[in-house]
């Protein structure tokens, strides 16, 4: 196990830890689709692929840019089958990127914007005391 600049300091590690947890029960509780490996997997997956904050859309190639490389075990069919499920509850809608056809641009809606900056404005109230939030 590496040392870092926590590991010697318990009350503070439990504190962060702590905070985590937090964090993760309010996901579960505010954000149904955070429910599964799946739906989390998705969702980060494409906040990660965000260019610039809250964007109208994405463009992915492939749905391994959702997933691949996270080191979960999520199979390119339960990510398909999950983002399907968004688009039937109305969080994305996929349509084909009109000037390069082999990749898709990922439409976010309101709701799902909504979600999640109320999920960003979670983390940073959760975790803000105990984690510096680089801006």
């Amino acid at each position: 196990m590496s040392q870092n600049e926590i590991w010697g300091q318990p009350e503070r590690m439990l504190k962060v830890l702590r905070a985590l947890a937090a964090l993760q029960r309010w996901e579960v509780r505010e954000i149904p689709l955070m429910r599964t490996l799946s739906g989390r997997q998705l969702y980060f997956g494409i906040i990660a692929q965000m260019q610039q904050g809250l964007e109208e859309a994405i463009q992915v190639e492939s749905l391994k840019e959702l997933y691949f490389g996270s080191g979960m075990s999520v199979s390119e069919r339960c990510v398909r089958l999950k983002l399907r499920e968004f688009e039937r509850e109305g969080l994305v809608r996929a349509e084909r990127n009109k000037s390069d056809l082999r990749s898709r641009n990922l439409v976010l809606d309101e709701t799902l914007k909504q979600q999640m900056g109320q999920h960003a404005d979670a983390a940073y109230r959760l975790l803000g005391e105990e984690i510096v939030v680089v801006g």
